[in-house]
């Protein structure tokens, strides 16, 4: 076999590229606007069939022939679920609805009880209320009544505290407990004082089983709890009267129980007018305590400017406090505290300028007693903070217009 020589191939040369056609333009320039036309007839069919298939025979029909089409269910809208109760508790009804009420013959307190329950007025200050057998009762007096435990002073109970709600507060009194009696004796003190004892033995059961009495009172208490929780003080209403000064142009209202001192005094000098004076005084039964409010109102000369007029009589101290009455921008002090051989004093100054006149008013509560008896303060703080409300109802109808000045 004879050996082949190879040759070399000879390189091959790629076919030259023809060159790109020449763009030529559409035939008919018709072709176009016939595609735009077909895109809006589309469009306007479209919106056709959507109005159609809003209606209800156009979706019926329709539905019978595309239902693999319109057979998908609408969206449900999203419900709330709110639970109702199967029932509602029925209110509690209130037993004292149908009960008697007593007033006591001098206005200031009442209370209710149950039919079937006996009361009897034991003197002018005292009432007594016994179940239907008289074996359990309750006595309400302006005084401390006497009280016993029967003779028997085998006490089987050195004393529990319970809790009596009665004028609106919640009272710890001691409940003795003995062999064949019992009984709860405490006071209230405001706006009077008022003792009340319930129990058994004497005066409460002076006839029957005495053992009896301790059964009864002891499933009696919660009914007897409940009618002093219905005893409440009213207070008298008293008539508003009427003040007033057509030379300055004031005027104010004041409680009819105020006894009226002066009215509309000349001062000379450097000495206050003083307009409109009245005091109220307060004592309180079986007590060494008094109070007394005054209430004054003058017209302070020389002071001609606000400046000079909001200050106080004492120490010349000027005020800073005020606030607004009936369009009358009036100032106003601290409380200025005093006291002397047993009695403390409260008061508190108001300045008001009107027609280049300096007006002053005082307000001060007097609480004078031995004090003696720890709760005697008690008391008259609280006669204080009534006094006070009873000053700020008076200064509230303060009327400043017109006058002469």
């Amino acid at each position: 076999m004879e050996d082949q020589i190879l040759q070399p191939e000879t390189p091959v040369s790629p076919p030259p590229l023809s060159p790109d056609p020449p763009m030529t333009q559409p035939k008919h320039i018709g072709f176009r606007l016939a595609r735009i036309f077909v895109y809006l007839v589309l469009f306007v069919a479209g919106i056709g069939i959507g109005v159609l298939m809003s209606r209800d025979d156009t979706r019926a029909l329709l539905h019978s022939y595309l239902p693999s089409v319109l057979s998908s269910p609408s969206p449900t809208p999203t419900q709330v679920t709110r639970r109702i109760p199967d029932s509602y508790p029925t209110p509690t009804p209130d037993e004292t609805v149908s009960w008697i009420l007593f007033t006591a013959a001098d206005g200031t307190y009442s209370f209710k009880y149950p039919i079937g329950w006996l009361l009897q007025a034991m003197d002018s200050d005292t009432v007594f209320l016994t179940n239907a057998k008289k074996t359990v009762g309750i006595i309400i007096s302006g005084k401390q009544y006497p009280y016993g435990s029967s003779g028997d002073l085998n006490s089987t109970n050195n004393g529990t505290n319970i809790d009596v709600m009665i004028v609106g507060q919640k009272i710890s009194a001691k409940e003795m407990i003995f062999s064949n009696s019992a009984y709860v004796d405490f006071a209230v003190n405001n706006p009077r004082e008022i003792h009340v004892l319930f129990g058994t033995g004497y005066p409460v059961a002076p006839v029957g089983d005495s053992n009896k009495s301790l059964s009864d009172y002891q499933s009696s208490r919660e009914l007897i709890l409940k009618i002093l929780s219905t005893f409440k003080f009213i207070t008298p209403q008293a008539t508003q009267k009427n003040y007033s000064n057509a030379f300055y142009g004031i005027s104010l209202q004041y409680p009819g129980d105020f006894t009226l001192d002066t009215q509309n005094s000349t001062g000379a000098g450097d000495i206050p007018s003083t307009l409109f004076a009245m005091e109220k005084n307060n004592t309180f039964s079986g007590r060494h305590l008094t109070t007394r409010y005054v209430f004054l109102l003058q017209n302070i000369p020389n002071l001609t400017t606000t400046n000079a007029c909001y200050r106080t009589s004492a120490g010349n101290i000027p005020l800073s406090k005020n606030k607004t009455i009936n369009g009358k921008l009036i100032y106003f002090s601290d409380p200025i505290t005093g006291a002397a051989a047993g009695t403390h004093n409260t008061t508190v100054e108001y300045r008001v300028f009107h027609k280049n006149t300096c007006f002053g008013i005082e307000t001060t509560f007097f609480e004078s007693s031995d004090w003696n008896d720890p709760t005697d303060m008690d008391l008259a703080s609280s006669d204080k903070a009534k006094a006070y409300s009873l000053f700020d109802q008076i200064i509230n109808s303060l009327s400043f217009a017109g006058g002469t000045p």
